[in-house]
């Protein structure tokens, strides 16, 4: 393959997998801007992406020769980053950018594998940046899959992992070869989610030490036994635990897959980015979070499509789109969210709380570890004070300084008239977004989650096969700040929506740590939409923590218009129909 680059009026050939730049003035006195062309080649391409990432300056693209592009550790930048929900620590970062202006990633149509533990994008301090036209996808996932062949009497069970699945038992524990290193169950519980219906539970091994007392989730304490040929059993150890199950509610012949090594990278990180586009980026496998903003101003998103190659059953592990603490404009359309193994779609605020009170000095700290190390605070930005039962707002203040601590802030404000008590929760009320979501389809995903006080607009959007659109205030176990103030849901198609494991609602408000009669969320209006599959006896909306909210001009249909199927034929479907 050969590579014409322009310098001006003249051609220069090039050979394959080598990096060239060009320059072009488009008028006098004008800023120059570069194009750095990359060609597939053959083996690991992080060391020539990762010169040319680093050769970049402001107004710089780097574009791809259309191909595929393989990229391992060796070769990648090292940096210690938090990362959204990931795991804090040292990453192995492929295209990294800090206070850089101006820059496109445009992967020319390419498909783009990342093998081991590469970190791909991540953005801190930028201003116009544009990522887009690629395909991406990990080697090896962090999950496999399996099948439960029978239920044992004491509670446990027998299952046969998939073909290729690599994996020893050892000491009753789990051992499982994945690209990011060995998995022991002895020191990390499995996520355990059925493929086809949404129901997700925990597995530990009975040796491993960690905490089950705050999980997400119910749990299975087991000891496992190799019975040869991909056959495991896990015989039940019952712990007299809150969450503790008798026996896992799976089905015999279910397909399921363990989750094994979670949120250790997630596959576009933008933090304190100003003026942001992700354009036709496809992710077909990741592991964790799929696109994350942190306290980025102004993100569009257009054309991102979720969904796994044929023949695989999982695209991401974690949440499709991961919005925290925005503010500008976050604008999301022409994506498919799809087939992901958490929420589709998550935009929030957050709260910290008070760890202790001095005047107008506060020490804050964050209430899931999963944000340790994010730091939500800027001097200028106004705070507000809620208390932690009734979430009543006990006031407000300016923050005058920041002091970062590793899960937590300290900070001063302009002023208090008491301190507040501890426990309270502080939330930041400057970084709220307004939200635009349309024409996008979401199918066979979780929970598409719409919290906080910007303003959100949903219309011309399709749900099938999902769980609900939830607003929703979850200040207990997460810490996700969730007052909702202006919220129109418009035009929209629900089509057995609840169907994947839910019979409830399509749309409903909560209050984690409260009971109806609070209403909390206010602004809420849903307007022309089309409902079907509705379960009998369920209402479209449950309302419950919602002051005077607006419901008019619904139509609502008995059966869905398209019937809950085998999978292959139901995405053929939703491909072939498009997002109307």
């Amino acid at each position: 393959m050969k590579n014409s680059v322009a310098f001006g009026s003249r051609r220069r050939r090039v050979a394959p997998g080598i990096l060239c730049f060009s320059a072009a003035a488009f008028c006098a006195g004008a800023v120059r801007a570069r194009v750095v062309n990359v060609s597939p080649g053959e083996g690991n391409a992080t060391p020539r992406v990762v010169a040319a990432v680093k050769a970049m300056k402001d107004g710089d693209t780097l574009r791809f020769a259309k191909g595929e592009y393989h990229f391992f550790e060796d070769g990648a930048q090292p940096k210690r980053l938090m990362a959204g929900s990931t795991s804090w620590g040292e990453k192995k970062l492929l295209f990294g950018f800090e206070g850089m202006n101006g820059v496109t990633i445009d992967g020319g149509g390419s498909t783009f594998v990342w093998h081991g533990g590469v970190f791909p994008f991540s953005f801190a301090k930028c201003r116009d940046v544009t990522v887009q036209n690629f395909t991406a996808r990990v080697f090896r996932p962090s999950y496999v899959e399996l099948k439960i062949d029978r239920h044992l009497d004491e509670g446990g069970f027998e299952f046969t992992f998939n073909p290729g699945v690599v994996y020893e038992v050892k000491d009753g524990a789990l051992l499982i070869d994945t690209d990011l290193g060995r998995f022991d169950s002895r020191e990390k519980r499995i996520s355990v989610h059925a493929l086809e219906r949404i129901a997700i539970h925990y597995l530990f091994a009975a040796n491993e030490t960690t905490r089950r007392d705050c999980l997400a989730s119910t749990f299975l304490n087991g000891v496992a036994e190799d019975l040869g040929n991909g056959r495991v059993r896990i015989s039940n150890r019952r712990q007299n635990l809150k969450g503790c199950l008798d026996r896992f509610p799976f089905k015999v012949g279910e397909p399921l897959c363990f989750l094994l090594n979670g949120r250790e990278r997630c596959s576009l990180h933008f933090a304190e980015c100003r003026d942001v586009t992700v354009r036709n980026v496809h992710l077909q496998s990741g592991d964790g979070m799929g696109l994350v903003s942190f306290l980025n101003e102004n993100l569009t998103v257009d054309g991102y499509r979720v969904k796994p190659r044929e023949g695989e059953h999982v695209s991401i592990t974690a949440d499709c789109l991961f919005v925290v603490n925005n503010r500008g404009l976050v604008e999301v359309k022409n994506s498919t969210f799809s087939w992901a193994l958490d929420d589709a779609l998550n935009i929030h605020g957050n709260y910290l709380r008070v760890a202790s009170a001095a005047g107008v000095a506060l020490e804050l700290e964050h209430i899931h570890h999963g944000y340790y190390n994010f730091h939500p605070y800027h001097p200028g930005d106004v705070v507000e004070f809620t208390d932690p039962a009734t979430r009543a707002v006990l006031g407000t203040a300016k923050v005058v300084s920041v002091a970062e601590r590793g899960n937590g802030a300290a900070i001063t404000v302009d002023r208090l008239d008491a301190p507040p008590p501890n426990g309270t929760l502080v939330e930041n009320v400057t970084w709220l977004p307004e939200v635009r979501m349309h024409d996008n389809t979401f199918h066979d995903v979780l929970h598409v989650r719409l919290a906080g006080r910007g303003k959100f607009v949903l219309e011309r959007n399709v749900f099938r096969h999902g769980i609900a659109i939830l607003v929703n205030d979850l200040a207990q176990y997460w810490g996700e700040a969730g007052r909702t103030g202006d919220l129109t849901i418009r035009d929209n198609l629900f089509d057995h929506f609840s169907s994947r494991g839910s019979n409830g609602p399509f749309i409903c408000t909560l209050v984690a740590g409260a009971s109806p009669p609070m209403k909390f969320h206010e602004g809420i209006r849903i307007e022309r939409n089309r409902v079907c599959g509705l379960p009998k006896g369920v209402p479209f909306a449950d309302l419950s923590f919602a002051r005077d909210p607006i419901v008019r001009d619904n139509v609502v249909v008995a059966e869905p218009t398209m019937a809950v199927d085998r999978r292959a034929a139901r995405d053929a479907a939703l491909e072939k129909k498009g997002n109307r």
